[in-house]
């Protein structure tokens, strides 16, 4: 009722409404172009078909078959994304290899010899038929179970990761994402993808790329960046 009473007194007056002022006016110069920062996500997929593991998936022979990634440059952001079946019906668990670092995927370790199952399966770690393998993880910053030889050293049942940084430079990893169950024994699952998505800090400052089974580390990286980084990298490496 105030509200109309408002307006019905102000309608009724012969004086002139109030002013509303309004916002100042903003003009750019005409050679001032705004700059974009916008970048695109960029997918690749490291399988190409789907991965089970042997018996012993870190045997050399075995090992020299897993897939690995060539990076480097400016990352803002770097997504693992993991598919895959689950053939036991005791269900499985996931164990990350990114180079020398290993971790349990949405995991929890209870000693040198074994998971805290009941642990594991509250963070979503335990797969299973009726809860197919489907996960993503943050290659930037992520917190896995330890492996056995970490919580040898570290006492500690997880770890956060950093597997990629803000800014690296050009370097070759396996990459691989092995299924195994409650025993420790390897397989009882298959990977039928495995997914990174990237973005750069500006567009084509940064490149993640598959290093095809067979190739030499230094011709990725020379053909992914150039021959003189290939040449620090091998020096870097001691190869």
């Amino acid at each position: 009722m105030i509200i109309i009473f408002g307006i019905l007194k102000w309608v009724g007056s012969t004086s002139k409404p109030p002013e509303i002022p309004l916002p100042p006016e903003v003009t750019t110069p005409a050679n001032d172009t705004p700059s974009s920062t916008v970048t695109t996500t960029k997918v690749v997929e490291l399988l190409d078909q789907a991965y089970a593991p042997t018996t012993n998936p870190f045997e050399t022979n075995e090992y020299t078959k897993v897939p690995r990634i060539v990076y480097g440059g400016s990352f803002s952001g770097v997504t693992l994304f993991v598919s895959g079946d689950v053939l036991s019906q005791q269900g499985v668990f996931l164990l990350l290899n990114f180079g020398k670092e290993t971790g349990i995927i949405n995991g929890v370790r209870k000693d040198e010899r074994h998971l805290d199952v009941a642990a594991t399966a509250a963070k979503g770690g335990l797969y299973s038929v009726l809860n197919p393998i489907a996960v993503k993880v943050n290659l930037q910053e992520t917190e896995l179970g330890t492996s056995s030889f970490e919580y040898s050293k570290s006492r500690q049942s997880t770890k956060q990761y950093q597997f990629i940084s803000a800014v690296e430079s050009p370097n070759v990893f396996p990459l691989v994402v092995i299924p195994f169950d409650a025993n420790g024994a390897y397989g009882g699952g298959r990977i039928t993808s495995l997914r990174v998505e990237y973005v750069c800090k500006s567009e084509g400052s940064c490149v993640i790329a598959e290093c095809p089974v067979g190739s030499k580390s230094t011709q990725c990286i020379t053909d992914e960046f150039n021959a003189e980084e290939a040449a620090k990298w091998q020096k870097k490496s001691g190869l």
